[in-house]
């Protein structure tokens, strides 16, 4: 089970830490008006979404299996609760993805490094950084549930 157990913990940081350190990232050149970062960003996005997915999949794959080695009810009230915050962390996400995909367009649009009007009303915009907050705080709790696993 401990193999298991490493290898769901070391997936989910993994995909954790690239979703959220590409969004911190973006949104950290968007407050900068880095225009150029941005499109670095973007470039990389794809790639970085792909690795973050399979990361995701393995981590959860790996996550059961270490459950049903071990023996646990994977209906463990600790258990559904990180199921139901993995979902939720799921649909902030999907929520996330119109606003970043707005950016994008706004960014590969723009001609030059100075942001113009369209994009710089974008990255005024306080949603993504209320969606990524949002995010962060659903990762935070399920990593406590993880690691506490509360009784109920």
């Amino acid at each position: 089970m401990q193999v298991w157990t490493f290898l769901h913990i070391v997936a989910m940081f993994a995909a954790v830490s690239l979703v959220v350190g590409g969004e911190i990232f973006a949104l950290e050149a968007g407050r900068r008006r880095d225009v150029g970062a941005l499109r670095a960003y973007f470039r990389l996005s794809s790639s970085l979404e792909r690795l973050s997915t399979l990361a995701l999949v393995a981590g959860i794959a790996f996550g059961l299996t270490a459950a049903v080695v071990g023996g646990l009810n994977l209906l463990q009230g600790w258990l559904v609760l990180a199921y139901v915050l993995v979902a939720g962390g799921i649909v902030v996400g999907a929520a996330t993805a119109p606003a970043f995909n707005r950016l994008r367009v706004a960014v590969e649009t723009n001609r030059g490094d100075d942001a113009g009007p369209e994009l710089d009303q974008l990255l005024k915009s306080p949603l993504p950084y209320l969606l990524v907050t949002i995010s962060i705080a659903f990762l935070v709790a399920i990593v406590w549930v993880m690691v506490f696993k509360p009784t109920f």
